[in-house]
């Protein structure tokens, strides 16, 4: 469809894989998106999406696989349909054998921008193998008092800090490096500024009422 490069999944692939693998040599990481079988925009977050196993690896997984294992992509955007009866955040076969398992995925795992949909049951999510979430999500309290949970989200933080610490985000980032939270000097001339703008707009509107209310006692 509109989203992607090509019909051909190889081709998709090999288009895909290489912006992704040009763009890390700068330090970028790039969402290879929209995994998997995003094959419409209408109703895409409700939508089931049924095919069988040589079509989904064939067709609709090869573009994501060539990326992955051939370039090295590091980051995942899931889709917002469910594969089967089960959405793409939820799948455990698709997230942790396939792609981390077959596939050798070292990389972080997001959803797409989603809201509050029916799809995003947050718990089931984290222990499948995704990541984070595009918008602010929680878990419900009691999981948290869950040593499976609480490991599951360890090693979501794990993969997410091994991939932006590897990128140019951490750029100017030393093991000795003191991150301290400073106000730099031009927010204080800009609120100086700020205050004497308005400062004077309230002193020229009451000169300016005083003034019309003298012309009109005369």
């Amino acid at each position: 469809n509109f989203e992607y490069y090509s019909e051909d999944p190889l081709m998709s692939g090999r288009f895909s894989g290489t912006v992704i693998q040009e763009a890390w040599k700068k330090g970028l990481y790039c969402y290879l998106k929209h995994f998997a079988l995003n094959d419409q925009e209408t109703n895409r977050n409700t939508a089931s999406t049924f095919a069988n196993e040589q079509a989904i690896r064939q067709i609709y997984l090869k573009p994501f696989e060539v990326a992955i294992r051939d370039y090295g992509a590091n980051a995942l955007m899931l889709s917002m349909n469910r594969i089967g009866m089960t959405w793409s955040g939820h799948h455990v076969n698709l997230l942790q054998k396939v792609v981390r398992g077959e596939w050798g995925f070292v990389g972080v795992v997001n959803t797409d921008a989603s809201g509050r949909f029916a799809t995003d049951i947050n718990d089931s999510a984290v222990y499948a193998g995704t990541d984070c979430f595009l918008n602010a999500q929680t878990v419900n309290d009691d999981e948290i008092k869950s040593a499976t949970m609480v490991k599951a989200l360890r090693e979501a933080a794990h993969r997410l800090l091994y991939v932006t610490g590897n990128s140019n985000g951490m750029n100017g980032i030393k093991p000795n490096t003191i991150i301290k939270d400073l106000t730099p000097p031009w927010v204080y001339w800009l609120i100086i500024a700020n205050v004497a703008v308005i400062g004077g707009a309230i002193v020229a509107a009451v000169f300016n009422a005083l003034v019309t209310l003298r012309k009109r006692k005369v």
